[in-house]
């Protein structure tokens, strides 16, 4: 599962476009990767995400896997300030996978307020804004 990262200095924003196969080994390893190579950067600490999945060709994301990736969200979100991840889907699998996924994180009392788009430039334009 290839990511490719953008990061908006202007808008505050770290973009990552997904594409290929989605699974749980490929995600956590990616994340983990962006995480420590970006996300937990001082430079980028305030800064909102946006995660793009509408490339993605195959979703074989399994719950213990989505667990695994929102424990990491969870340890990553206690350094950083209250932050939004805009995550954009294409189809209605991956829709219900982003809203597992945002149910989890909700539920472990996180500082990161999380929406589900279908629509990259709504997504993009929700991370931008400051509250």
């Amino acid at each position: 599962m290839p990511a490719t990262h953008r990061i908006d200095n202007e808008s505050k924003v770290l973009i990552t476009a997904w594409e290929g196969h989605a699974e749980d080994t490929e995600l956590v390893e990616v994340v983990k990767k962006y995480q420590d190579d970006i996300q937990l950067s001082p430079e980028y600490i305030d800064y909102n995400e946006v995660a793009d999945f509408r490339t993605v060709e195959s979703i074989k994301v399994t719950p213990t896997g989505l667990k695994q990736v929102g424990e990491m969200g969870k340890i990553a979100d206690k350094f950083k300030p209250e932050s939004k991840l805009a995550i954009v889907v294409s189809s209605n699998i991956a829709f219900n996978i982003a809203r597992m996924y945002a149910s989890l994180r909700n539920a472990m009392n996180n500082n990161k307020e999380i929406r589900i788009f279908k629509d990259f430039d709504a997504a993009f334009e929700w991370a931008s804004l400051k509250d």
